[in-house]
């Protein structure tokens, strides 16, 4: 049975996230635009709603230890984040860089998305 109205959280949430994408060009034109300024970050509040509309369905089930339920789906999320970081890892510091210019990065500043 679907519930529209999640499906509606979903839909304006991912909206909102590629309209702060978006701004991110228009922000670089103009960094002192408020507009563009409040559409960047609208975005992360796409996020929170995403991930809440998602956690209703990890939530809504009919189990009776929500804990352990909650923490298997993490950590297989977990792993599967942690071999593709690892995959890329590789693939981009020998694949790539053997045919490119691109610089060499230790693991830890790889999956600091922040620099």
């Amino acid at each position: 049975m679907r519930i529209y109205s999640i499906d509606f959280i979903k839909i304006l949430s991912i909206y909102l996230v590629i309209v702060s994408h978006v701004s991110l060009y228009f922000l670089l034109q103009s960094p002192e635009d408020f507009g563009v300024l409040a559409a960047r970050q609208s975005g992360q509040f796409g996020v929170v709603m995403f991930y809440m509309a998602s956690g209703y369905f990890l939530l809504n089930n009919r189990r009776t230890d929500q804990f352990s339920y909650a923490y298997n789906k993490a950590k297989h999320v977990g792993i599967a984040l942690i071999f593709w970081l690892t995959f890329y890892y590789f693939y981009d510091n020998m694949i790539i860089a053997s045919f490119t210019e691109v610089e060499h990065h230790n693991f830890l500043a790889f999956i600091n998305l922040d620099t």
